[in-house]
C-alpha cells in the first residue's frame, strides 16, 4: 500500500507537469467594419433640427467614435419636398433649412450619402397629434441613492423631496405614448459686501442633466403602454446642496419646463428596449443585452448593418414655479411663462431682477 507522502509527491508533481504544458493563446480577431450612427429628430416646433453621423468604435477603445462628414443628408416628406442639410460647425453635425418645420399627420423620411457612396435612409416616421399639459402636481415623496465613501464603504441614504407629476389632457380619442424632458432652474440669493455696505446678490442658474430629464411612460411606472397619465417627470429634492449651491446661499425659487413629445409606435419601441436594458437587474428574467434595432437601412448594400434613430414627434411644453409654503406643508407647483425669459445664469446686485416671480 502506497504511502500518504508518497500520494502528495505523485500529485505535486502532476500539477508542475500541468502547468508547465500550459500556453496562452491570443486568437487574432478582424475589427468589425465601421457602422455608421445616426441620431436626428425633426419636430412640430421651429428648428433648426440636427442630425449626427457617426461611425462605432471597437469595443474597449479609448478613441472616440469617428464624426461622419462631408455626407449628404436631406428629409424627404410625403408631399414630394425635399429639405437638404448643411453642415454645422461640430464635427459629424448637420442642420436643417429655415424652411423646414414638421407638421401633425406628415410623414418624413433621412437619407443619408456618405463620402464613400454608401446610402442609408429611415423607416418613414409620421407626426402624430400632441397633448396638452394640464398641470404639474407636488407628492411629497424620497429616494434611495447609494454612493461611495472616501473610505470605500457603500452607503445608503434616503433623499427627501417632491415628486413632480405631470398630468396631461385627456381630450384625445386614442391612447398614444410619450416621452419627455425636464429643464431646472435655482432661484437663490446670497449676502456679500461688508459689514458696514452689505450687499445682496439675486442670482439664478439652470442644472444640466437633472433628474428626469428625459424618460417615457413605462409599464414600470405603473402605467400601460399608451396611458399617458401621471408620469413622474423630475424629483426635487430639499437639500439645496442638490442644485449645487454653496453653505450660505439661500434657496429661493425653483422652476421647471416639462417638454412633452408625442411619439408614434417606432419611436417608442426604440426607447422601450433601450430602458429595459439600462434598468436590468441581470437575473434570471432580466433582458438579454443585445444591439437595439433602430429604424435605420441601407439602401445601397441590404447587408450592411447601421445603427441609430430618426425620431419625427409633435411637441407641447409648460413651465412651472415651485410654491413651498413654511415648514414644506402644502408644497405645489404654478403655472408661469417667466422660465424663456430667465437667461442661463446671472445675478443681480441688491436689485431683485425683473423676472423675479415671488
Amino acid at each position: 500500500m502506497m504511502s500518504r507522502a508518497y500520494i502528495i509527491m505523485i500529485l505535486i508533481t502532476g500539477i508542475f507537469s500541468m502547468n508547465s504544458c500550459k500556453e496562452l493563446y491570443y486568437p487574432e480577431i478582424d475589427p468589425p467594419a465601421k457602422i455608421i450612427t445616426v441620431e436626428g429628430l425633426i419636430t412640430d416646433e421651429p428648428g433648426p433640427y440636427f442630425v449626427r453621423l457617426s461611425y462605432t468604435s471597437v469595443y474597449f477603445s479609448e478613441k472616440l467614435p469617428e464624426p461622419v462628414n462631408d455626407a449628404n443628408v436631406y428629409v424627404t416628406g410625403n408631399n414630394g419636398d425635399i429639405y437638404m442639410f448643411t453642415r454645422s460647425s461640430r464635427p459629424g453635425e448637420y442642420r436643417s433649412p429655415s424652411m423646414l418645420r414638421g407638421e401633425v399627420g406628415n410623414t418624413y423620411v433621412l437619407h443619408i450619402q456618405t463620402p464613400e457612396g454608401d446610402e442609408y435612409r429611415s423607416a418613414p416616421q409620421t407626426i402624430l397629434p400632441h397633448h396638452g399639459i394640464r398641470e404639474l402636481l407636488a407628492d411629497t415623496s424620497y429616494r434611495t441613492r447609494t454612493r461611495i465613501s472616501n473610505s470605500g464603504r457603500l452607503i445608503i441614504e434616503e433623499i427627501s423631496g417632491v415628486n413632480a407629476t405631470l398630468i396631461v389632457d385627456e381630450n384625445r380619442k386614442s391612447q398614444a405614448n410619450i416621452r419627455f424632458r425636464s429643464d431646472v432652474k435655482v432661484l437663490y440669493t446670497y449676502e456679500g459686501g461688508s459689514f458696514l455696505e452689505p450687499v445682496r446678490y439675486y442670482c439664478w442658474k439652470e442644472l444640466r442633466r437633472f433628474e428626469g430629464l428625459d424618460n417615457i411612460n413605462l409599464p414600470a411606472t405603473s402605467n400601460r403602454p399608451g396611458d399617458v397619465s401621471n408620469n413622474v417627470v423630475a424629483f426635487m429634492p430639499f437639500d439645496k446642496t442638490e442644485y449645487r449651491l454653496d453653505l450660505y446661499d439661500v434657496l429661493r425659487s425653483l422652476l421647471i419646463r416639462v417638454t412633452l413629445y408625442t411619439i408614434n409606435n417606432d419611436t417608442y419601441n426604440y426607447y422601450l428596449n433601450i430602458n429595459k436594458q439600462l434598468t436590468s437587474d441581470e437575473t434570471v428574467f432580466a433582458p438579454i443585452p443585445s444591439q437595439i434595432d433602430g429604424n435605420i437601412i441601407s439602401v445601397s448594400d441590404p447587408e450592411r448593418f447601421a445603427t441609430g434613430f430618426f425620431e419625427a414627434s409633435s411637441v407641447t411644453s409648460s413651465a412651472f414655479i415651485m410654491r413651498s409654503p413654511p415648514h414644506r406643508s402644502n408644497i405645489f407647483f404654478e403655472a408661469t411663462d417667466i422660465y424663456d425669459d430667465i437667461p442661463a445664469a446671472g445675478c443681480y446686485v441688491n436689485e431683485m431682477p425683473p423676472f423675479w416671480n415671488n
